[in-house]
């Protein structure tokens, strides 16, 4: 039985999240499953909730299995998730893990490998076809009895997890799990209490699955995950509703109207004119401009321009920015609130309310050392909600409260103990520097030192300095030189 999401052909692109779910538990010769239907079903409809494009099947056939995946697989191209999920019978033989199908023979071998889904082929063609994150979830290792075939082996063996990818399986490798007595496996059961958890990392949402899986079976069953995800990824990361706040002609400033006369517009248009003297004059003059006739919308554009203007070398605008918590010191909580939301906001949106290509990131550790304030705490969640459409761009979503290591591995010249070269740099076990190809290493490496190391690093993977933590810091930090390679990158890709 199929159950697809209602789409046509002109919309089927604009998936963000879409995932494949089976669900069996009608199997023949006395191996029925008790839960897995009711398992795909509550996960189907849990991923409902949380935005999810999800393609449901119950008791497929291989056939049916088959055609699904040509489905799905088209459509994860343009995904920032691609998940699949299978609840029912799962085993390995020789080190290949199988998800078997409705009309498998339990019987024959032969038959069960014909009749059921490689797991190595599955990963391997998520993996192709999307590049952000795929999530595989397997609660497939119940233990298969009356086969008569002893070189069969109920659970499943670890799987090597391609770059942007997570596999989660219902126990530990090798390991068998019962269907369990109520309406879901335990393992799932376990699931549907945490995955809709807002704000927390996919890899912290197994953790507390882990735990209370332990919890409901007293130790009898471990949870395990193999990940290779290179960046963040939430199930449910709170939707992008604050740009609401404010009216589209305010998002797309490029639109807004300057001349309407209240109070503070004709500063915000000097602001916009992109003559120096012009915007020194404004930023100058900000003091003496009664903030509290403003509205939400005002204060947030002229935010906007201040960093822009600040971005484009206008003087009075990059003091504004420099201090920005003195200049607002006297201001209202509002006032506040909206003005650096509007510098925020114009370091990743264009005039146009687009997100951006290239982010203004001149000033990005400047505000986002503010984040370590209170008083700021609701701009910078604005922000991280504003940005939740677009995880598929950064390592971290900025704004969010969450400390990023990465490790560096780096040689010194071998003449002078205290220049180094940098040659990897890795985040989650998977290196992140992109170095385009040159006739010469040596040749084509910028020197610096560490602060304008680690200030590069920070700008170009949108993650404040204050959130980065370098395993490699104390020889660097003390470092006459570094060396990085030119041209190079780390960027979300």
């Amino acid at each position: 039985m199929f159950i697809f999401p209602n789409q046509s052909p002109h919309t089927k692109n604009m998936f963000t999240k879409i995932a494949l779910v089976i669900g069996i538990s009608q199997y023949p010769g006395g191996t029925n499953l008790r839960n897995s239907v009711n398992d795909a079903h509550d996960v189907s409809e849990a991923l409902d909730l949380l935005g999810y494009h999800t393609i449901s099947l119950i008791d497929p056939v291989i056939d049916q299995i088959d055609e699904a995946i040509e489905q799905f697989l088209p459509l994860l191209a343009q995904c920032i998730v691609g998940l699949f999920y299978f609840a029912g019978h799962g085993f390995q033989k020789d080190g290949d893990n199988y998800l078997v199908a409705k009309d498998a023979d339990f019987s024959s071998l032969g038959s069960m490998e014909r009749h059921s889904l490689s797991l190595t082929k599955i990963v391997r063609d998520m993996s192709k076809k999307n590049k952000n994150a795929n999530i595989l979830i397997l609660d497939a290792c119940r233990n298969i009895i009356s086969t008569g075939l002893r070189s069969i082996n109920g659970g499943l063996a670890p799987v090597y997890a391609p770059k942007g990818t997570l596999i989660a399986y219902a126990t530990s490798p090798g390991e068998t799990a019962n269907d369990g007595g109520g309406r879901n496996g335990a393992y799932t059961e376990a699931l549907l209490k945490h995955i809709s958890t807002p704000d927390v990392v996919v890899e912290d949402i197994f953790k507390r699955v882990r735990n209370s899986l332990s919890a409901s079976t007293r130790g009898g069953q471990t949870s395990w995950e193999h990940t290779s995800l290179s960046g963040d990824f939430y199930f449910n990361l709170r939707s992008g509703a604050p740009i609401k706040i404010y009216q589209e002609s305010s998002v797309r400033d490029r639109f807004f109207d300057c001349s309407i006369g209240r109070c503070g517009l004709d500063l915000i248009k000097e602001l916009k004119s992109s003559n120096w003297d012009r915007q020194n004059f404004a930023a100058r003059s900000l003091p003496f401009i009664n903030m509290d006739r403003m509205n939400n919308d005002d204060l947030f554009v002229l935010g906007r321009n201040i960093y822009q203007a600040a971005c484009g070398s206008s003087f009075g605008a990059q003091e504004i920015v420099n201090n920005f918590k003195n200049r607002f010191e006297n201001e209202k909580p509002y006032t506040k609130f909206n003005v650096l939301n509007g510098m925020l906001f114009e370091i990743f949106f264009d005039s146009a309310g687009r997100i951006r290509k290239d982010f203004k990131s001149t000033y990005f550790n400047t505000l986002f050392n503010l984040s370590l304030l209170p008083e700021f705490f609701n701009s910078f969640s604005y922000i991280s909600e504003s940005l939740v459409d677009f995880q598929n761009l950064f390592h971290s979503i900025p704004g969010k409260k969450r400390d990023v290591h990465l490790s560096i591995r780096c040689d010194s010249t071998g003449i002078n103990a205290n220049v180094f070269y940098i040659r990897e740099i890795h985040l989650d076990g998977a290196n992140i520097l992109m170095v385009s190809p040159s006739p010469s290493f040596r040749e084509s490496n910028s020197e610096t030192d560490w602060e304008g190391f680690i200030n590069h690093i920070s700008e170009e993977m949108m993650i404040p300095r204050i959130r980065l933590l370098i395993d490699e810091a104390p020889q660097l930090m003390t470092a006459d030189v570094i060396y990085y390679p030119t041209p190079s990158s780390v960027k979300k890709t």
